[in-house]
């Protein structure tokens, strides 16, 4: 079943930002079943049509998708799929920018080279920028965790 955007406002307790308002304004169609805004200029696509990639600079049985990236069109923010096996690690590095991540699937810890905080399925991961950090998978599925990063300056 197909409803129009502004359908869906009318229910929420806060108004929506600019952009959804200039949608209510020319409405657009959302299809209710997977609530993905139909538009030709985007992109919809399961995450297994990207190529798990093992991860490198010292990490151990970690995989990562480069879900979006700027060869998606995207110039600001990538957004990575991290899978991780029991066990594995990211390496401990530090980079001058921040990360937020999201934890899909399992549980962990995030290490800062002093104490580790522990995480599960659900939880927020935010890093800030050249803090050092090292996510490691200590339960005995796999740990899946999106990454969102800013693109680096060209």
């Amino acid at each position: 079943m197909n409803i129009n955007v502004r359908e869906i406002y009318l229910g929420r307790i806060r108004e929506p930002c600019e952009h959804c308002l200039s949608l209510i304004q020319k409405p657009q169609i959302v299809n209710r079943r997977n609530a993905k805004l139909v538009k030709e200029s985007m992109k919809v696509f399961n995450y297994t049509a990207v190529r798990a990639e093992d991860a490198e600079g010292g990490a151990h049985r970690v995989k990562v998708r480069w879900l979006i990236s700027r060869a998606a069109g995207a110039p600001n923010f990538a957004m990575r799929l991290f899978e991780v096996e029991p066990n594995g690690y990211s390496p401990l590095h530090n980079h001058p920018w921040e990360h937020e991540v999201f934890i899909l699937e399992g549980e962990g810890v995030v290490f800062d080279g002093e104490k580790e905080t522990h995480f599960n399925r659900n939880d927020v991961v935010f890093v800030p920028r050249d803090e050092l950090h090292q996510f490691k998978n200590i339960g005995t599925g796999t740990l899946k965790f999106l990454c969102l990063i800013p693109h680096p300056k060209e």
